[in-house]
């Protein structure tokens, strides 16, 4: 998955939660759709490709599209678990255009063992998908949509090289970049904004790193300039009042950071926008 979780469409087709059961067996029979499988508490086997996978309280698994799935539930500690299935497609606005391409893959591992804090996490999360849908309501199919995405952007950074979620800096970290989105056009200090809230500033970069891609000032810069593109092209505001609502120094600093990062004047690409 290459685009950004915040160009997905998401549309829930099914949030099930299978009671436990003893020594029950099942097939996954709706193949065209992309699965999750979170298991609350009791045992058993899932076999993906003729390969046996012991799984209990605290297993997930993701499921693309196709992809076959036999599950065995134990007689004497039957499994209780979420099934939640979901079609997506990324949804992108280009020069006026609107497109959308289904995903056969997203990004999150396929299998995960989850144990204390992270346990209760994911168990929270499932939770809020499930208690959120209701199928034929248009508002608590969309809150439901909005917290299945919250889970799946949750996945997609436990997927990455060298994550730490769970571990303390990982509060830190969430805690500085919540600041860092609601305040941006304030004078924002990052290695105060670190130490405030219990995060050195090495690690801080390394989390942004490994979550954005970015380091934090370059991500602050990106939020600021987000924001700066939208008033140009959905407002009249003048550069002076874009560049203090956006956090920059004076209309010259925002200028010249806009030019560096557009290649072109705030003025001229207004103008551009315009004419479209």
């Amino acid at each position: 998955m290459s685009h950004r979780l915040s160009e997905l469409s998401i549309k829930i087709m099914l949030v099930y939660d299978k009671k436990p059961l003893p020594a029950w067996q099942d097939t996954r029979r709706t193949l065209n759709v992309h699965s999750l499988y979170w298991v609350h508490e009791g045992r058993g086997i899932f076999t993906l490709e003729e390969n046996d996978l012991s799984v209990h309280a605290g297993s997930f698994f993701y499921l693309k599209p196709g992809r076959e799935l036999l599950m065995k539930s134990s007689f004497d500690h039957p499994l209780h678990m979420s099934m939640i299935l979901f079609e997506t497609a990324a949804v992108t606005l280009e020069h006026g255009v609107w497109s959308a391409q289904p995903l056969t893959l997203l990004d999150i591992p396929e299998t995960l063992v989850f144990e204390g804090t992270d346990k209760e996490e994911m168990e929270s999360r499932v939770k809020a998908v499930r208690v959120a849908w209701a199928p034929g309501d248009d508002w608590r199919e969309a809150a439901a949509n909005h917290q299945l995405l919250k889970l799946l952007k949750h996945l997609v950074n436990l997927g990455k090289p060298g994550s730490v979620a769970g571990k303390p800096e990982e509060a830190g970290y969430r805690q500085v970049k919540a600041h860092m989105d609601t305040h941006y056009f304030s004078d924002i200090r990052l290695q105060e904004a670190a130490l405030q809230h219990g995060i050195s500033p090495k690690s801080l970069r390394r989390r942004f790193l490994q979550e954005t891609g970015m380091a934090p000032k370059e991500y602050l810069d990106q939020i600021r300039y987000e924001h700066a593109v939208r008033l140009l092209a959905h407002t009249d505001e003048p550069l002076k009042r874009i560049a203090a609502a956006c956090g920059y120094y004076d209309e010259f600093h925002f200028s010249k950071s806009f030019k560096k990062r557009n290649g072109i004047a705030p003025s001229i690409f207004r103008s551009r926008q315009r004419q479209r």
